[in-house]
């Protein structure tokens, strides 16, 4: 697995791709707003395929959780949010995934903390994030869906990276 600069082709396969229910609340759909947000994220590439995809900082928030104050500036938090290629979905390869992810935000960041924003349905997601060590913070709601924020003290599981 390795990072690479999003391009305007992994942009618009991303935004192709297609989720089995209820993960089908994470489908973006292929219109040039989409793709061009995408352009701002980072690609994951394992061999020759596109694996995923992440972001950091502002654009890894739900919008609704900055007014209720669950993305404090000055609190050493990096926020990470990613996606997985659906034909990866379910396959055991999260961990593995979500791993790389929290080692690169702490390789690019050296945060004190690692945050994410997860949809309260999303139980595989959240089973994920758990057994790496995240615990649930809060909750808020964002139309008609629910939103867990996730936390992660950095200098635990990365130490090296975050001195």
């Amino acid at each position: 697995m390795y990072s690479a600069p999003m391009t305007v082709s992994h942009a618009r396969e991303i935004a192709r791709w297609s989720y089995a229910p209820p993960y089908d609340f994470y489908d973006m759909g292929e219109d040039d707003e989409t793709v061009e947000e995408l352009m701002r994220y980072t690609a994951v590439l394992k061999g020759d395929g596109l694996f995923g995809f992440y972001c950091l900082g502002s654009w890894a928030q739900v919008p609704a959780g900055r007014g209720l104050g669950y993305y404090r500036e000055g609190s050493g938090a990096v926020d990470i949010g990613l996606g997985m290629n659906p034909e990866h979905a379910g396959r055991g390869e999260g961990k593995r995934f979500v791993s790389y992810v929290a080692a690169e935000a702490v390789r690019i960041a050296s945060p004190s903390l690692l945050r994410l924003t997860v949809a309260s349905f999303n139980l595989r997601a959240k089973k994920v994030y758990e057994r790496l060590g995240f615990r649930v913070v809060g909750k808020f709601r964002s139309g008609t869906a629910e939103f867990e924020v996730m936390e992660l003290l950095a200098r635990e599981h990365f130490p090296a990276q975050t001195r």
